[in-house]
């Protein structure tokens, strides 16, 4: 009879050793995510195909407004710029943005991307022809050091225009 309490409280200790054990595991799990790197990596035929390169932020009372800062490829436009298609996904603050001018009215819109998608078969291309190419969605770049140096390296140092 004395058995069943002292097997009831080695069942309470155990469930919780499991409990901080499931506890530390997740913290663990958290510390990882929020060290861990990840780069924005810039996408440079978006930055080679596009004829205007700004730094700048949004205007907050007109979101498709870009207040220029810099330019770092192409001829200075205004102070105040129209963007149209502005991506789903955009970053807040200071931004890097590739832009081309607008199909359809005026202003500028966001410049897509392209990744080379070469064949599954992994057999090494003959012709350049064989490579897909894949459209992406348009990208906008935080303005922080990492993205300024891959951009330096793709367009060169612009002193601020």
């Amino acid at each position: 009879m004395n058995d069943l309490p002292e097997s009831a409280a080695a069942a309470r200790r155990g469930r919780g050793l499991i409990f901080a054990i499931a506890l530390i595991w997740i913290a663990t799990l958290w510390g990882l995510m929020a060290v861990s790197a990840n780069p924005v990596i810039v996408n440079r035929v978006q930055i080679l195909s596009s004829p205007l390169i700004v730094s700048g932020t949004r205007d907050p009372a007109k979101p498709s407004v870009l207040i220029v800062d810099r330019v770092w490829k192409g001829d200075k436009p205004g102070a105040r710029i129209v963007v149209q298609d502005w991506p789903a996904v955009c970053p807040t603050g200071k931004l890097i943005v590739p832009l081309q001018f607008a199909r359809q009215g005026h202003g500028f819109s966001v410049t897509h991307g392209e990744w080379p998608n070469p064949p599954a078969s992994g057999k090494p291309i003959d012709d350049p022809k064989d490579v897909v190419v894949a459209i992406v969605q348009p990208q906008v770049y935080p303005e922080t050091d990492e993205v300024i140096h891959q951009l330096e390296a793709l367009v060169g140092p612009v002193d601020a225009r």
